[in-house]
């Protein structure tokens, strides 16, 4: 809190002075049923009446005329007295009581401090700063803070008590129950844990300034009624709107949740002499069971997402390198062909036996280099005699052409 909430608690001040600036505010107008809530009332600091103005200068008179009237017969009516060896008059030791007294009765209220000045337990207008007269014994001065407070709800954080409450035990000491609200649940996506129906145990903080303490004192007592009505204000406010709403939703419309809040709550303590100066959740307090599961899912969504594109990225490799693999072998067979053709036109033009013998040479270190030079039997074997039967087969089609075209 900004500043002590035990500051703002009314306390009673003897022989404090009343402020004749200001006064006790006229009474609310009467209730026409209608709510506003979309602009609150705005409050202000009442003026002190005629009324009340003359009552004060009257309690002022009496309580002088009282010690006028003491002295004079003090002075001629009563005898003198001996005392120590002096003779002492009543009517001066009276005057000096009088003075006593009206110095007894000014009290300064400091800066950060208001009061209402009461009469005889009756509240008559508001005090603030500066030196002020109240006639001792007969008037009093209940002051409270005039800085903006803040409050709380349900209260400081380690003071709330979020666990289990069962039922016929007290609370630790020093905690106070949280607020707990329902959310609506959706059908829509059951896969959002926030979209669950839900319990939250959502906190609150209210800033406000009290502008009447005379209202305040009168209509309202002292802070700890005040926290427990605008608990109550909250509560109640709340209620219907997180009802209307998933955890999800809550969460998206914040803004205007804090919104309603202010509102509702200004258009209540503005007739207790109190300003709002602005009512919002604090957070919207998720069950520490819920949060650790939206962490848990929240951390086996990003492992999918990256085994996901782990594996995209390797089909996108493979499919690559395999492209690549394919490209060299069709460009190496298209060399190889094209190749070959050449050698068959140039075998064409030679001599049969002639051209069985080039071939053959051609072909036979070629076979060498395949089998690893090596031609001994074994894994190589097969290509061997592969490549030189199939060179024997081009000698013998090219000696098969010659012969048909010499027959024609």
């Amino acid at each position: 809190m900004s500043s002590d909430s035990e500051s703002i608690v009314p306390e009673i001040v003897d022989n404090a002075p009343p402020s004749l600036e200001t006064g006790v505010p006229s009474p609310p107008p009467p209730s026409t049923g209608e709510s506003n809530t979309t602009e609150p009332p705005e409050p202000t600091e009442p003026m002190i009446t005629e009324d009340i103005s003359a009552l004060y200068w009257k309690i002022v008179f009496v309580v002088n005329i009282f010690f006028v009237i003491c002295e004079v017969i003090g002075f001629n009516l009563l005898p003198t007295v001996t005392m120590f060896g002096t003779d002492w008059n009543w009517g001066v030791a009276i005057a000096f009581l009088h003075v006593f007294y009206t110095v007894a009765s000014i009290v300064i209220i400091g800066h950060q401090w208001q009061a209402s000045f009461v009469f005889l337990g009756r509240p008559l207008f508001d005090v603030f700063s500066g030196p002020h007269y109240v006639p001792a014994g007969i008037c009093s001065l209940v002051r409270v803070s005039r800085l903006v407070e803040e409050l709380e709800l349900p209260g400081e954080p380690e003071k709330v008590w979020h666990g289990d409450e069962i039922q016929g035990q007290a609370l630790p000491d020093g905690k106070v129950p949280p607020i707990r609200i329902p959310c609506r649940g959706s059908e829509e996506d059951r896969n959002d844990l926030l979209a669950l129906r839900l319990t939250i145990e959502p906190s609150f903080v209210v800033r406000f300034r009290i502008l009447s303490p005379t209202t305040f004192i009168v209509r309202v007592r002292d802070m700890d009624e005040l926290r427990k009505q605008i608990q109550d204000i909250i509560v109640s406010a709340c209620g219907p709107e997180f009802a209307k709403r998933t955890v999800a939703l809550v969460l998206k419309e914040w803004h205007m949740i804090n919104e309603h809040l202010d509102n509702a709550v200004n258009h209540v303590v503005s007739e207790w002499g109190v300003k709002v100066v602005n009512c919002q959740m604090k957070e919207a307090g998720i069950p520490h069971r819920t949060n650790s599961a939206l962490t848990d899912l929240g951390v086996a969504r990003s492992n999918s997402i990256a085994t996901a594109t782990r594996a995209e990225g390797e089909q996108k490799r493979l499919i690559l390198e395999g492209e690549g693999r394919a490209s060299a072998i069709l460009s190496e067979t298209k060399a190889r062909t094209e190749g070959l053709s050449i050698q068959i036109k140039e075998l064409q033009t030679l001599p049969l036996e002639l051209a069985r013998t080039a071939l053959v040479t051609e072909a036979a270190p070629r076979t060498m280099r395949e089998a690893k030079a090596s031609v001994v039997l074994g894994n190589n074997t097969n290509d061997l005699m592969s490549s030189l039967v199939g060179a024997s087969q081009a000698v013998n089609k090219i000696a098969e052409t010659e012969e048909r075209e010499e027959r024609s």
